[in-house]
C-alpha cells in the first residue's frame, strides 16, 4: 500500500471501510470494474438520448449533449484499460474527459444563446491540445504524480467554474428547478475535484503513485467525482424531458386554444352567413322599395298630363259645339303618356332587375326631338327658352328607353329648378357630340344651381336638393349610365346655373 497521510479521523474511518470493501479484490481490477460499470450507464444514456431527437417538435437537443456524454464514455473506457493495454490510454483518457467537460461549456453557451467570441473560443480549444503537451511528458517522467493529478484536476475545476457561472446566468432567466440541481451538482463535482487535488498534493510520501494504487480516501474521492459527473447528465437528460414535455404541453395548449378559436371563427362564419342572408334579403327590400318609389316618381309626370288631358276632354264634352280636331289631339296626347307610362314601368323593371342591357344604334337627333315634344309645351307655358345643338349625324349604341329616361329627368329637374326662380331669361341649353371614341351629352341651365352642402350626396339615393324631392331620380339617371359604361357629372355654370354631362363610350 502507498504511504498514507496523517488525515482527521473521520478521513482514516473512511479510507478503512474503502479498504474493507476491497478485500477480496486488488485495486486495478476494483477500478476497472467501476470503470466498466460506468461506461455502461453511459450507453444506457446515450440509448435514452436517441428518441429524444427523434421526439422533439420543434427545437431539438443540442448536438454539444450527446458528443459530451461520447466523450466521458471514451474517457472510462480509456482508464478502464489503461493498466491492462498501454499507460499511454491515461493521456487519451484524461484528454477525454476534459473535452466532455469542455463540450458542456459550449452546450450552456448555447443555451444563453450568446456564443463564445472567436477569442474565447480559441482558447478553450487549445485547453485540451496544450494539457497533451503537457501531460504525456509528465507522464513519461519519474516522480509526477501530484503534478499530473494537480494539472489534470486544475482544469477541469477552471472549466466547471466557468459552467457554473453560466449556468447561474442562465438559471436566473429559466423558470426549471433542474437547472438550479445542475448548478448545485457541478459546483460539487468542483469542490470534491478540489479536495482530492489539494490532498494528493499536499500528502507526504512517495510521488511515483499510480490510481491504482491510491489509498482508500483518495480512491473514494475520485469516484464521488465520476458519480456527480454522472449525475450531471443525468440531470441534463431530465432538464430535456422536462423542456419536451412542457413543449407538448404548450403545443396540446396551442391545439385546444386553435380548436376554440376555430369554433369562434365558425360561429362567425355562421353568423357572417347569417348576416349575408339578412343583407340579401334586406337588399330585396330595398331595392323592391326604390323600385316601387321610382315607379311612382316616373309616372308622376306622364299620370299627371293624362289627368289633365282627360279634365279638358270632359270640358270638351260638356261644351255643345264639339270640335273633332280637339278632340282626336286630346285623346292622341292621353294614347301618348298612356305608352310613354307603360314605357317607364318596363325599363325600370329591367333596370331594378339587372337585366343585360339592349343596345340599339340610335339617332341622337331623333332621340332628342322626341324629348321636346314632351317637355316643349311646358317650357312654353314656364317661358324657358329651349337651345339644342346637336353634332349632325350622330348615331349611338344605346338603350333608348333608358336614355331617353336619364335625358326627361335632367330636363324635368332644369325647367322645375328655373320654375321656382325670379330669373328673366330662363334657359336650358342642350349640347351633343362626340368627343374621343366617347359620345358627350350636356344639359345646362341659368336657374340657381345646387347648393354646395348638397353637392358631394347629389347622386346618392333618397338624398334631394328640392322641397319635396324623393331623392330617386339624379341616383337612377347616375344607375342608367353606369349601365351604359359612362357617367354623369354635375358642375356649377358661371355665374349661376348647372350643368349635367352624360358620357358614354362609343361601341
Amino acid at each position: 500500500m502507498a504511504h498514507t497521510p496523517s488525515y482527521p479521523r473521520i478521513a482514516l474511518v473512511f479510507e478503512g471501510f474503502i479498504e474493507s470493501f476491497q478485500y477480496d479484490l486488488p485495486m486495478g481490477q476494483t477500478n476497472q470494474i467501476f470503470f466498466l460499470i460506468f461506461c455502461a450507464i453511459t450507453v444506457a444514456l446515450m440509448l435514452v438520448i436517441i428518441p429524444q431527437y427523434r421526439m422533439a417538435q420543434t427545437e431539438k437537443p443540442s448536438l454539444f449533449w450527446p458528443v459530451s456524454i461520447s466523450l466521458y464514455f471514451l474517457s472510462c473506457l480509456g482508464f478502464g484499460l489503461a493498466a491492462s493495454v498501454s499507460l499511454i490510454l491515461m493521456t487519451a483518457a484524461n484528454a477525454a474527459l476534459i473535452c466532455s467537460v469542455l463540450t458542456l461549456n459550449f452546450l450552456y453557451r448555447s443555451w444563453m444563446r450568446k456564443p463564445f467570441t472567436r477569442v474565447q473560443g480559441l482558447f478553450l480549444l487549445c485547453i485540451p491540445i496544450l494539457f497533451i503537451c503537457l501531460y504525456e511528458p509528465l507522464r513519461v517522467a519519474v516522480d509526477t504524480f501530484r503534478e499530473r493529478v494537480a494539472l489534470a484536476s486544475g482544469i477541469i475545476i477552471f472549466l466547471m467554474l466557468w459552467q457554473s457561472y453560466d449556468l447561474y446566468q442562465f438559471a436566473k432567466e429559466g423558470t426549471s428547478k433542474v437547472l438550479h440541481w445542475l448548478l448545485a451538482l457541478t459546483l460539487f463535482v468542483v469542490i470534491v475535484t478540489f479536495i482530492r487535488a489539494y490532498m494528493i498534493v499536499s500528502a507526504d510520501g512517495p510521488n511515483t503513485l499510480f490510481f491504482d494504487n491510491e489509498n482508500g480516501l483518495w480512491f473514494a474521492l475520485r469516484w464521488l467525482c465520476f458519480s456527480s459527473y454522472n449525475l450531471v447528465f443525468i440531470a441534463l437528460t431530465v432538464y430535456y424531458f422536462e423542456k419536451q414535455l412542457n413543449e407538448k404541453n404548450q403545443l396540446a395548449q396551442e391545439a385546444q386554444i386553435g380548436k376554440i378559436e376555430n369554433e369562434r371563427v365558425s360561429a362567425l362564419l355562421s353568423e357572417k352567413e347569417q348576416l349575408i342572408n339578412s343583407l340579401i334579403k334586406a337588399n330585396k327590400s330595398a331595392a323592391t322599395g326604390a323600385l316601387s318609389a321610382s315607379i311612382a316618381h316616373e309616372l308622376n309626370q306622364p299620370l299627371t298630363a293624362i289627368n289633365a288631358n282627360v279634365f279638358t276632354l270632359e270640358r270638351l264634352m260638356q261644351s255643345p259645339s264639339i270640335n273633332i280636331d280637339d278632340v282626336k289631339q286630346i285623346v292622341g296626347w292621353i294614347s301618348a303618356d298612356n305608352h310613354r307610362s307603360a314605357d317607364i314601368v318596363k325599363t325600370l323593371g329591367s333596370i331594378f332587375r339587372d337585366e343585360e342591357l339592349k343596345l340599339g344604334t340610335t339617332s341622337i337627333a331623333k332621340l332628342i326631338e322626341s324629348i321636346l315634344k314632351i317637355v316643349e309645351p311646358e317650357c312654353r307655358a314656364k317661358q324657358i327658352q329651349l337651345t339644342v345643338d346637336i353634332e349632325l349625324g350622330l348615331e349611338v349604341r344605346l338603350n333608348e328607353n333608358e336614355i331617353k329616361q336619364l335625358l326627361l329627368n335632367l330636363l324635368n329637374n332644369a325647367i322645375a329648378s328655373l320654375a321656382s326662380s325670379e330669373i328673366p331669361n330662363r334657359q336650358i341649353e342642350i349640347l351633343a357630340k362626340k368627343v374621343d371614341e366617347q359620345f358627350v351629352l350636356s344639359i345646362s341651365d341659368n336657374g340657381p344651381g345646387v347648393v354646395a352642402q348638397m353637392q358631394d350626396k347629389l347622386f346618392e339615393l333618397l338624398q334631394s336638393d328640392k322641397k319635396g324631392g324623393s331623392g330617386l331620380g339624379l341616383w337612377l339617371c347616375r344607375h342608367i349610365a353606369i349601365r351604359h359604361q359612362g357617367n354623369l357629372q354635375f358642375a356649377n355654370v358661371q355665374p349661376h346655373g348647372a350643368q349635367f354631362t352624360l358620357t358614354i363610350p362609343l361601341f
